[in-house]
């Protein structure tokens, strides 16, 4: 019995653990990313830690899924939606693109890090009330577009889009992703 108390105890004091490690940490929604990094002159460019790396996806990630959200929210027509996501949704591949860039140069226990903090952020979807709310609101919403696939696709992606910033993850995903962002998939000189 002793064991089963101990065991729950600990599972709980990790969840908290894990709230209060996201809830402390990281940029304030609307922060921008570290500019272009694949610059001759580096000067301006300063390489990212594991963990600021891991920050910024994750803040990419929440903006990403509310800005959705905010976006549907009147259930707007469908060639309204195209008009204004396609934007965002380039806005924020672009810079997960330029954090990938970043994560490109760490090795597998750097990159574990950010993978860290992107999967705390899905267990804190499973936990905390605000962000489920958000994930429910975003799935609800996407679904009234799906008799437009492509849309209803670019929409969803949203959900996965933490992949830009891991390029071997996303040239799986995507077999054109070489060729359709090779120019940004190329690591930092950044120091």
């Amino acid at each position: 019995m002793k064991s089963k108390k101990f065991k729950h105890v600990t599972q709980f004091l990790v969840i908290i653990g894990i709230l209060v490690m996201t809830a402390c940490g990281g940029k304030e929604e609307g922060e921008e990313v570290i500019g272009s990094t694949n610059q001759s002159n580096n000067s301006g460019c300063k390489k990212l830690s594991p963990e600021q790396a891991g920050e910024q996806v994750v803040a990419i990630y929440r903006k990403a899924m509310k800005e959705t959200v905010d976006l549907l929210k009147d259930k707007p027509d469908a060639e309204s939606v195209e008009k204004t996501f396609h934007t965002s949704l380039e806005n924020y591949q672009n810079q997960l693109l330029k954090i990938g860039q970043h994560v490109m140069t760490m090795n597998p226990q750097q990159k574990a890090v950010v993978e860290s903090a992107i999967n705390k952020e899905h267990m804190n979807m499973q936990i905390n009330k605000e962000a489920k709310e958000l994930f429910a609101d975003f799935s609800k919403l996407i679904f009234e577009y799906r008799n437009h696939k492509e849309l209803y696709a670019n929409l969803k992606s949203i959900n996965i889009i933490t992949q830009f910033a891991f390029f071997d993850l996303l040239k799986k995903q995507n077999p054109n992703a070489e060729q359709k962002w090779g120019e940004m998939m190329k690591p930092t000189s950044c120091k």
